[in-house]
């Protein structure tokens, strides 16, 4: 088939899709049922009748401008069609425009604009986002922390320099972004230009090895820019290319991408993701992909879910997926043609688990009434409580609980729906397990309990909740590692207080016997030091090692560090599994002013074995060799000797 004139191809969609329709009708006119089914179900009349809401998220995935008045046009459809009919609360609303932004992201600060106008409208006091960056915007706007535990991210964040301007000025990215030929080219002419440059960024999707500049070409629809590359450098079309060809949108780049690459089913993803019709029956006629309900789901395309069932009339397929959408009448009509109220999709998810998932609390009371089966268990072991509790659905949860679910239960990892809770930062349905007296102190398949976790995340706010319910402060895990001594890991000086306040073990040890000071030691985090020492943790504590946290301090040349041990008495002499004292280490590092210390508050020069003379000779420390022959050390070692006849 030729391509090139993919543009002709996609104005011929319309009447394409009307043959796929009516190709549709006359299978169903040989199979039994249709009758039924025709009497039922009218794919014009279900559009119609949910317009508002199709066109209402079709705006939102679709925004292509800055312009003030269509933002707020945008928003006016949103709030009176998807929020003042109770199907999304403002959260989830926010939730999604902030996801969204991740695909057209050239268009971000439309999309903080818009979040911006629900957020000042409903004032929200808690929320859960996906996209953790968008909290640091909140908190640069508006001050606001909706956990202590996003504030370690915000450091990060700003020593990154992130700003909805995402890409630098000047920068190849910021060209390809913005369809900028003529800085493109200048750009790639300059001296350091990588070719072979990647990028990866929070603002996109997520890329373990990043995104070439071809593909960010495409993912822009930015099409000088990519016939450059590919005239001038010979680019490679990756499968990535012709995916994101479909985020971007540009005809040209989509032809020239199909000539060298078939399309799969990750391209009527990002199809789907678009929520351009014509794109997703293009790869359905031309190319026979099947539309994926789940990523319908995830990203809000009624249409494309209503064209599944016109094509397949999968009756238990779109039943199981119907609750998504949160419309009450699409689940009522699938839900009249089921034969299976706990039929299962490939991952042995039920309707259940997608009303849980999605928080579609009045379809999850009536397939409750109906006894769908609460207990069931998905291909990872978790129930539909698990789902409710991991997005944060409180009213569903609530309501899976009255029935009888096990609050309790633990997937194939051992998980229970609080560890989830706990790990996703949902503060409602942590809150709600815990009142209904969830078991804190499960650990999962690595020793985790929730409190772990919520050290882990560096939540004090959950942490304290968790202690004050009984929560086990010294648990272990299977690498024998407490709640403090993930804290000293994550430096949290102030998580470290609230588990010392609640009497933590601080001389707890690991499986390789670190103690939470030598954890602190290997992070040079001095204050965390001191707190511990003032708390009662054992200064000459050893690891399997038989380093104690001085070894630790002359190895870092943290010589402050070594001062405040030394002034606290420290064992001097502690030698590890090498036979090395401090002294050793820190002739070894030719550090004069640590040798200088340690000698001068009496530790042991004439030991057994290599002294720390030896190590000064052998490395050619010659002024360290000076000092410590001064301090009398002379074994009759020839490479010593030689040390001294050079002085």
């Amino acid at each position: 088939m030729v391509l090139m004139d993919i543009g002709r191809k996609l104005w011929q969609l319309g009447s394409s899709f009307i043959r796929l329709i009516l190709h549709t009708y006359t299978w169903f006119k040989r199979n039994a049922g249709y009758e039924v089914l025709e009497r039922k179900y009218n794919y014009a009349e279900f559009m119609e009748e949910n317009i508002n809401y199709v066109n209402a998220f079709d705006k939102l995935y679709k925004i292509n401008s800055w312009n003030v008045e269509e933002i707020d046009g945008i928003f006016h459809d949103i709030k009176s069609n998807l929020i003042d009919t109770n199907r999304y609360t403002p959260s989830q609303i926010l939730d999604i425009i902030a996801e969204t932004s991740k695909y057209r992201n050239r268009f971000i600060k439309s999309y903080w604009v818009l979040f911006k106008k629900f957020f000042d409208e409903y004032r929200p006091t808690q929320l859960s986002l996906t996209s953790p960056i968008w909290y640091y915007f909140i908190y640069q706007e508006y001050g606001i922390v909706f956990s202590e535990s996003h504030k370690k991210n915000f450091k990060e964040y700003e020593e990154k320099g992130y700003t909805l301007d995402i890409h630098g000025e000047f920068t190849i990215f910021k060209a390809i972004m913005e369809h900028d030929k003529k800085s493109f080219i200048a750009l790639t002419q300059e001296e350091n230009f990588d070719i072979n440059c990647r990028l990866t960024s929070i603002f996109y999707p997520d890329s373990e090895k990043g995104f070439t500049l071809l593909e960010l070409c495409c993912y822009h629809g930015s099409v000088d820019c990519f016939k450059f590359l590919r005239t001038e450098f010979k680019f490679a079309i990756t499968p990535k290319c012709l995916q994101f060809s479909f985020l971007g949108g540009n005809p040209d780049i989509m032809s020239e991408c199909l000539k060298y690459i078939k399309p799969g089913q990750e391209c009527m993803k990002y199809a789907i993701i678009s929520h351009n019709i014509d794109f997703v029956s293009f790869l359905i006629n031309e190319f026979g992909l099947e539309l994926d309900l789940q990523s319908c789901c995830v990203f809000n395309n009624l249409t494309c879910y209503l064209i599944f069932f016109d094509i397949k009339h999968d009756i238990d397929k779109c039943f199981i997926y119907s609750p998504s959408f949160k419309i009450f009448s699409v689940f009522r009509f699938f839900d009249s043609l089921k034969r299976d109220i706990n039929a299962k999709e490939l991952n042995s998810k039920t309707a259940l688990y997608f009303a849980a998932q999605f928080d579609s609390h009045d379809i999850a009371k009536l397939l409750l009434s109906q006894h769908a089966d609460f207990e069931v268990k998905d291909n990872e072991g978790k129930t539909p409580l698990h789902y409710a509790s991991k997005n944060n659905c409180k009213t569903t949860l609530e309501l899976l609980i009255s029935y009888g679910a096990c609050i309790n239960e633990k997937d194939y990892n051992e998980k229970t729906p609080l560890h989830y809770a706990v790990i996703e930062n949902r503060k409602d349905t942590s809150d709600t397990l815990i009142f209904y007296s969830a078991n804190v102190n499960i650990g999962d398949k690595e020793g985790m309990t929730v409190l772990h976790y919520a050290v882990q995340h560096d939540d004090r706010e959950t942490a304290d909740i968790l202690l004050k319910h009984s929560a086990n402060i010294n648990a272990v895990t299977s690498s024998k590692m407490t709640p403090l001594l993930l804290a000293a890991k994550n430096n949290s000086n102030e998580m470290v207080k609230l588990l010392i306040s609640h009497r933590a073990d601080v001389n707890s040890q690991n499986s390789d016997n670190d103690s939470a000071l030598h954890i602190a030691a290997q992070n040079e985090n001095i204050d965390l030091l001191k707190l511990l020492i003032s708390n009662g943790a054992d200064i000459n504590a050893i690891n399997k090692s038989e380093k104690t946290v001085l070894h630790i301090a002359a190895n870092k040349n943290n010589n402050d560090m070594a001062a405040y041990l030394v002034s606290k008495n420290i064992n001097l002499d502690q030698r590890d599994e090498l036979g090395y004292t401090a002294l050793h280490i820190a002739s070894s590092n030719n550090n004069i002013a640590l040798v200088d210390l340690l000698v001068s508050h009496g530790i042991k020069l004439k030991l057994y074995g290599k002294t720390a003379l030896h190590y000064a000779a052998i490395y050619g420390h010659l002024e360290n060799a000076k000092y410590l022959i001064s301090k009398g050390v002379n074994i009759g070692c020839p490479k010593v000797r030689l040390a001294q006849r050079s002085i």
